[in-house]
């Protein structure tokens, strides 16, 4: 291949990576539309199963990492909580609808010992088929964000 062609090939591609972000960054705008133009009532509390099984407890050693984030001023993202919510999504070119299963995580975010705001991230999850539609609510794994993250 002769050097031309590969700077040519170079400039594709990041023509291409650019025009993939935009469609991107649109996808995820109307996503979050749709999240936020949920009515109040549809979102439920994620309800997450214990982690352990309940019993004697060990006794646990001073947090110390704790110490250090609040001492140093870092930022500290906690979850103080998250909602579910499921509705039909019929895409633009397919006959069948889709169930979609939103996530509203409610993020506070600190510095030391000060809260400088609250954040509200969304996730999506996509099931395909009639039978999507009919099946219990879909219970996200802990370390699972799903294929669609916001």
């Amino acid at each position: 291949m002769k050097p031309k062609d590969s700077r040519i090939l170079r400039r594709r591609k990041r023509k291409l990576a650019r025009r993939l972000a935009c469609l991107r960054a649109a996808r995820k705008q109307a996503r979050k539309q749709w999240a936020e133009g949920l009515k109040p009532g549809v979102w439920r509390p994620l309800a997450r199963p214990a982690q352990r099984p309940a019993g004697p407890r060990r006794k646990r050693p001073e947090n110390v990492k704790e110490q250090i984030v609040v001492a140093r001023e870092y930022e500290k993202v906690r979850l103080p909580g998250e909602e579910v919510a499921e509705f039909a999504y019929p895409p633009a070119k397919c006959g069948r609808a889709c169930r979609v299963i939103a996530r509203r995580k409610n993020l506070s975010v600190a510095k030391g010992e000060r809260r400088l705001f609250d954040e509200i991230r969304y996730f999506f999850y996509l099931e395909r088929g009639a039978a999507a539609l009919r099946h219990q609510p879909h219970r996200p794994d802990h370390g699972a964000d799903g294929p669609l993250r916001q």
